[in-house]
């Protein structure tokens, strides 16, 4: 029997997904956008938001805020508009992801600041860059000041963690990423932070 979610209003909740056997579910610049349309598209939808996201080539995270209890239905919508899209794009059919998503609800201020920095740090973890804001596929440079950011994409309440400051989030994330590059920083940032 699968768990139950963890589904209730005003809730922060860090959700992802990956591909099957770990496939690649972003191909391309273009697979990215068309992500974040229909993830823009099913969050004005409901009403939430995302507070960080991160895309990587075979997996995805998102740190998001719904004010309403309505997480299932957003990540239902969003797996299935996405695979839909991707499978006409790509000329295949079938499941893209491994499954349902994962999903843990942030609690604390302290998990709340760590999941962000894990979210959005991610491609550094991963060996993907040395620097996070060198990653377009995530949302560091806007949570630090650094670039615009899309109208779903809400930082106010992390950056409030961080004096209302861009900068300091910024360098709260360039200070740990010892943490995020270690075997076990997921573990470390999903588990011992909460």
């Amino acid at each position: 029997m699968r768990p139950l979610r963890v589904n209730y209003a005003g809730a922060v909740q860090h959700v992802g997904n990956r591909g099957s056997n770990h496939q690649a579910i972003f191909l391309d610049d273009e697979d990215r956008r068309l992500f974040l349309t229909i993830l823009g598209s099913v969050l004005g939808k409901y009403g939430a938001s995302a507070i960080s996201y991160c895309l990587m080539d075979n997996h995805y995270h998102l740190l998001l805020h719904t004010p309403t209890a309505t997480l299932d239905r957003i990540m239902q919508e969003l797996g299935s508009q996405y695979t839909r899209a991707f499978n006409r794009r790509h000329g295949r059919d079938g499941p893209l992801c491994r499954g349902r998503y994962w999903s843990k609800a942030v609690r604390s201020e302290k998990y709340f600041a760590a999941a962000a920095r894990y979210v959005d740090a991610n491609p550094v973890g991963h060996g993907a860059v040395k620097d996070p804001a060198e990653w377009v596929w995530s949302s560091f440079r806007a949570n630090a000041g650094q670039a615009l950011a899309p109208p779903w994409l809400r930082s106010e309440r992390l950056l409030a963690s961080f004096g209302g400051s861009g900068k300091r989030y910024r360098d709260f994330v360039l200070r740990t990423l010892n943490v995020l590059t270690d075997e076990n920083a997921e573990t470390f940032a999903l588990a011992a932070l909460s």
